[in-house]
């Protein structure tokens, strides 16, 4: 989890495979800590399309290949579930 925040890029949107990637680390935790950790989950609505350019004269929009988020989205998830974590189980990054 930690490795995820650390390596996420300094951009405004991130593809969704990271988002997949967390996904599959609550996964894997939820397994390990028998623990129901779902409310940590990025939303599918702040999954999207991510709009590349668009003209404002002729309305056309043209989207990004793939899906995108908002780091600050993920990055908000990822905190939260470090920081429950670290409350139930303490100081685990040492």
């Amino acid at each position: 989890m930690r490795a995820l925040k650390d390596n996420l890029p300094d951009v405004y949107e991130v593809e969704d495979t990271w988002v997949k990637e967390f996904h599959d680390a609550i996964e894997g935790l939820q397994q390990q800590l028998a623990m129901n950790l779902d409310e940590f989950r990025v939303p599918a609505s702040a999954v999207y399309r991510s709009i590349s350019s668009s003209n404002y004269v002729t309305g056309e929009v043209t989207y990004s290949d793939g899906l995108w988020c908002q780091r600050t989205v993920l990055l908000q998830k990822v905190d939260a579930l470090l920081y429950y974590l670290r409350e139930l189980y303490g100081d685990f990054t040492k």
